[in-house]
């Protein structure tokens, strides 16, 4: 039975991946480099700031606007993204 269990919570984590690769298609270039730098390469908001020429708000608020969107998409998509509150 707990086998089972695992193998629901991985499918259901697998169809949220997809749900977020899909709408980080959706993206601007710019937003989804943001996303890359943040999440991949563990940039902060000042360093991605530097390389793309913007402000350290601009970035804030970008990966603010980012996170909506893809919630937004989870949800429509049945799932939560509790943990993608930063």
């Amino acid at each position: 039975m707990q086998d089972i269990s695992k193998i629901d919570m991985l499918f259901e984590q697998r169809e949220k991946i997809e749900w977020i690769e899909k709408t980080l298609k959706t993206l601007k270039e710019e937003d989804l480099q943001i996303f890359y730098f943040y999440y991949y390469l563990g940039k902060t908001n000042k360093e991605i700031g530097e390389q793309l020429n913007i402000s350290e708000f601009a970035v804030k608020q970008k990966l603010y606007r980012i996170r909506q969107k893809i919630k937004k998409d989870l949800k429509k998509g049945g799932y939560s993204l509790d943990e993608f509150s930063k």
